[in-house]
């Protein structure tokens, strides 16, 4: 058996090598730099502009609001050369300077509601059995389904920190 999973191993590390774009390779050879402001993209700096964004408009600038604010108040270093704007690179504070704090409060109310929703579905499908002092699953496949979407969620909230993904 541990053959098998050390051949299935090798050949899902040789097809993930064959399906990596070549522009994500040159992307992780740069996070192997001594430059902090390489590796990061300036993202500390680009956060912290963000929080003047959110000075100045603290009830949301609107949809897309950081990225067509970013050449107002980020300098020309840190702003992309091909289109003159920089994106946020944190999910929670596109949502403060976009949709203010207002916005952030529901978005992340709407994710703890899924959350609570997820838990509670996966206690329901738990079987306590006091007699014989056994837990059983009433349904295999869907608890396997919540516990999956739950460590996904958990994996892209934390992921948000450092990637804007509230459009997609």
């Amino acid at each position: 058996y541990r053959k098998q999973l050390i051949i299935a191993g090798v050949g899902g590390a040789a097809l993930l090598l064959m399906l990596i774009d070549p522009h994500f390779i040159e992307r992780l050879a740069t996070l192997k730099s001594d430059d902090l402001a390489q590796v990061s993209s300036g993202r500390v700096e680009i956060w912290k502009y963000g929080l003047r964004m959110l000075d100045d408009y603290p009830f949301g600038a609107g949809g897309e609001a950081f990225v067509l604010l970013s050449p107002r108040y980020i300098p020309l270093e840190l702003l992309e050369s091909t289109v003159g704007m920089r994106a946020s690179h944190n999910t929670y504070l596109q949502v403060l300077v976009e949709q203010g704090y207002i916005g952030l409060f529901f978005f992340l109310g709407f994710a703890a509601s899924t959350f609570v929703m997820l838990f509670r579905q996966r206690r329901r499908l738990i079987n306590e059995s006091s007699e014989s002092g056994l837990t059983t699953v009433s349904n295999p496949a869907l608890f396997v389904g919540n516990v999956a979407l739950y460590c996904s969620l958990t994996a892209i909230c934390a992921a948000s920190f450092f990637m804007d993904r509230l459009y997609f």
